[in-house]
Formats: structure tokens, C-alpha cells, sequence
């Protein structure tokens, strides 16, 4: 059974965004309203490139199944826009999807697409970035429910995506072109009779402009007097862009030589630069201990943020294990459900595996005995959340691990055979804590051990720990 899931999303989801989106802004019109079908079919055309590349609808069909994608979210649309909470949660999860859809190459296919869409509808970047994260997991999701209702195989998921190709280029010609999408008019239905009513117009409407060119009365001649008025408005007209040219090249000389002596700080590499940046910024002050006995204070920038300046500032390695403390990540009330927050941090250590493909991550999960025998259930899927996260976005075990260990006594040795012994004091077991820094420390009531690295030895063998 076919779908045209171009209009699906018009009969069931965009007369319901719309809707709350004129709630908040009244200024929103008609060109918005077509402005949530023509992202949804960039969406749609970044996931058909995905899915016609080597195990494409195989990380298609895990992402939307471990991802929970089942197309509940498109019934849920009043009771988002009521939350603010939910409202953020869902633009977050648009990040992260947006992420997933244009993994390779983004920033040439959205720079594509902007172009596109601000000459046809003089959207905005701000606008369309927007639009892209409210929209994404409504996308996503219209596409799940599909694959859960029909279980679909990763096969099935294909033809799904590919059969919807004429559907994008016979709505959005444009739009296909800028996609990559191969579009055979002939493919299409009912398509010939508007091509063919198409001449018939034109030249109905030329041979009317021609009548009405010849009724024209011939406009009055000027005098001599006013022709070295034109002449002077003509050469104003030619001068001033080349005047305002220089203005403006002029102020920003004067302002790159009045701030060229202040530093200017490294940015990484980022691939995912038109997704924005939702860090969080720590309030208490932490040093950290790099290799090389260096010390990075991290005052004003998130652990994620800071491990990624020290990525930037070493060529993109890491020449020792690197362990933080970051308290952002819990799960909600005893169980295996990640809290927004959590999520939230997830996503921006998600996006600094991908922008370093040799960085490698262990994580660690310490539970108090009690905890873990009390709901062995609820520590099993915990540590299944975690590494089910990983797995949806395409990162394998081989870069990111997660373990579980018992919170007793912990001591932990270096390979310079330095110890250190502390007594731990757990805090609720379902409390997580990510903890890393450069050299072996001791983990203590952390619950959790996050470690980046890039060697390839077991790190265990910088990090050993005895109960």
C-alpha cells in the first residue's frame, strides 16, 4: 500500500500546527501555512538521500524504533504548545533529529535550501531553523507510525521513503532540484493536461498584452529643460551604491584595527553548525587537570563545551583518558526514563562524537548495592537507555560503551602505581553523575564514570577499580 506522505502531513498535522501557531502570532499567514509542507518535504528528501546509501533504512527503522517514534507525538499537538516545558523538550528532540536527517554534508544541503526558500519566500535563517526543529519530530513520527502499524522491514522502509520522490517533485520542483531528487514528469499522473492548457494561456495572455500595447497613447515627449535633470538623478543613482560601498569598508577597517589585538577564541569544527546551541551552563566552578599538568577552569562554559575547545586546541585528539563531573544527567523518580535535561546533555555529547570520529567514550554506572538489588529491573534498563541512545544515531559499541558496577570502596591506580582510598556515600540510586578528568582519580559517591579517549588500549588499563 502506498502513502503520499506529502499528504498525509497536510490532512493530519499542519492544519493542527497551524492552528497553535497563529494562538502565539497572529501575524503568521498563508505563506507560513505552506512553509510547514515545503520543510517537511526537505526533511523527507534528506532521509530518501539516506536511505538509498549502504545500510541506510537499516539506521532509518532503528531510530524511529528505539527512538519511540510511533507517531504518538501527532496526537499530542494542543497539550505541547500548552507546556512550555514540552514545547522545549520537542525542540530539543528536533535538534537531534535534524542531526540524524542531514548527518553528511549539512551544511552545504541546508545552505541549499535556505537560499532556496528565502528567494521564494523571503524566509529568514532564524525562520527556517525554527521551523525545522518544531517540525522534524512530527515528521519523524508520521513516518513511525507507519513502520509500527505495518512492520516494516528495513526493505519496506525504503520503498516507503522512495516512492514518495515524484510526490516532492511534482509539488516542489525546486525544491527537488535542490535535493537531488530525480523527477520524471511522466511519472506522475494527471500531470500532461496542465502542461498542455499552459501554451494556450500564454498566448492568450501575450496576444492581450499586444492589443493593449498598441491601444497605449504614446507618452508625452520631455522638454529640453529636464534632460540634465535625468542626467543628474542617473548619475547619483550610479554613484551612490559605490559611495555606500566605501563607507562601509571604511568603518569595518576602523574596527578590525580597533579589536585585532584581543584574542580571539578557537571554535571547533562543528558539522552541525545550523542547529542552535542549547549548552548548559554550569554554576559552580570546577578545575580540571589536563595532560601535560595543565589546568583548565571551566567558569563560564558547559563540560561538553570545554571538552571540545581542549579537542580544538589539540588537533583533535586526546593524549590521555579525560574524566568530567557533569550532574546534568539523572533519571526521572527510580526509573529508566532520562529527564529533559539529561537528554538535552546527551544530544551535545552525541554531536562531539560525531564531529571526532576517533574519539571513543566508556561510561560507567556505579549503583549502591541496595539500589541495585532492590530493582535489578529498573538498573538493567537503565544501563539498556543509555546504550540504546547511542545505537539509534548510528554509534556503535566499538566507540561508546556502557557498563555497571556495585558503589562500595573504591581505590584506583595508576600506571605509576599511585593510590588513592576514599569511603563512598551514595546518593538516591536513581541519581547519575558523569564524572571526568585527564588523570586517574577516584570516583567516590559519583554514580557514573564518563571517559573520553582515543587510544587504542583497553582503558582499563588506566583506570582499575576494586570493591
Amino acid at each position: 500500500m502506498t502513502h503520499n506522505l506529502l499528504e498525509i502531513f497536510d490532512q493530519e498535522i499542519k492544519p493542527a500546527l497551524f492552528d497553535e501557531l497563529k494562538k502565539d502570532n497572529l501575524a503568521i499567514d498563508e505563506v507560513t501555512y505552506q512553509h510547514l509542507t515545503i520543510i517537511h518535504a526537505s526533511i523527507l528528501g534528506g532521509l530518501i538521500d539516506k536511505a538509498k546509501k549502504d545500510k541506510g533504512a537499516k539506521t532509518i527503522k532503528n531510530l524511529l524504533e528505539k527512538g519511540n517514534h510511533d507517531g504518538a507525538i501527532i496526537n499530542q499537538i494542543p497539550e505541547i504548545f500548552e507546556s512550555k516545558e514540552r514545547l522545549s523538550d520537542t525542540k530539543k528532540l528536533g535538534n537531534s533529529l535534524l542531526a540524524f536527517v542531514f548527518d553528511e554534508g549539512t551544511d552545504k544541503a541546508f545552505e541549499k535550501i535556505q537560499h532556496f526558500l528565502s528567494e521564494k519566500y523571503q524566509t529568514t535563517e532564524e525562520d527556517l531553523i525554527e521551523a525545522n526543529r518544531m517540525i522534524a519530530p512530527f515528521s519523524l513520527g508520521l513516518i513511525g507510525r507507519i513502520v509500527h502499524d505495518e512492520e516494516l522491514n528495513e526493505q519496506q522502509v525504503a520503498a516507503l521513503l522512495l516512492e514518495n520522490e515524484p510526490h516532492i517533485g511534482s509539488r516542489f520542483p525546486g525544491l527537488a532540484k535542490v535535493l537531488g531528487i530525480t523527477y520524471t514528469p511522466s511519472s506522475e499522473p494527471n500531470q500532461d493536461a496542465p502542461k498542455e492548457a499552459a501554451p494556450n494561456a500564454n498566448t492568450e495572455e501575450k496576444s492581450t498584452s499586444q492589443i493593449t500595447e498598441k491601444e497605449k497613447p504614446e507618452p508625452p515627449k520631455e522638454p529640453r529643460n529636464s534632460t540634465s535633470l535625468s542626467d543628474h538623478r542617473l548619475f547619483l543613482k550610479l554613484v551612490w551604491p559605490w559611495l555606500a560601498l566605501f563607507a562601509v569598508s571604511a568603518l569595518s577597517l576602523f574596527l578590525l584595527q580597533k579589536f585585532q589585538s584581543k584574542p580571539v577564541e578557537s571554535q571547533p569544527d562543528n558539522p552541525f553548525n545550523f542547529i542552535q546551541s542549547d549548552s548548559l551552563i554550569q554554576d559552580n566552578e570546577r578545575s580540571y587537570t589536563l595532560p601535560g599538568n595543565t589546568i583548565l577552569k571551566v567558569t563560564k562554559f558547559s563540560i561538553t563545551d570545554s571538552l571540545l575547545m581542549h579537542l580544538s586546541q589539540n588537533e583533535g585528539q586526546v593524549n590521555d583518558t579525560l574524566r568530567f563531573v557533569n550532574p546534568a544527567i539523572k533519571f526521572q523518580d527510580s526509573s529508566a526514563v532520562l529527564t529533559p535535561s539529561a537528554n538535552k546533555e546527551l544530544a551535545e555529547i552525541l554531536s562531539v562524537i560525531r564531529s571526532y570520529p576517533t574519539l571513543k567514550m566508556d561510561i560507567q554506572i556505579y549503583y549502591d548495592s541496595t539500589f541495585q538489588k532492590q530493582k535489578p529491573g529498573v538498573v538493567s534498563q537503565q544501563v539498556k537507555n543509555l546504550t540504546n541512545y547511542f545505537t539509534a544515531f548510528g554509534i556503535n559499541s566499538e566507540r561508546v560503551r556502557v557498563n555497571r558496577s556495585s558503589l562500595k570502596t573504591q581505590k584506583l591506580s595508576t600506571k605509576q602505581d599511585s593510590e588513592s582510598e576514599m569511603e563512598a556515600t551514595p546518593e538516591d540510586g536513581d541519581s547519575i553523575v558523569l564524572e571526568a578528568a585527564s588523570q586517574p582519580a577516584l570516583v567516590s559517591d559519583k554514580k557514573v564514570a564518563l571517559l573520553f579517549y582515543n587510544a587504542p588500549e583497553n582503558p582499563a588499563d588506566s583506570l582499575n577499580i576494586d570493591e
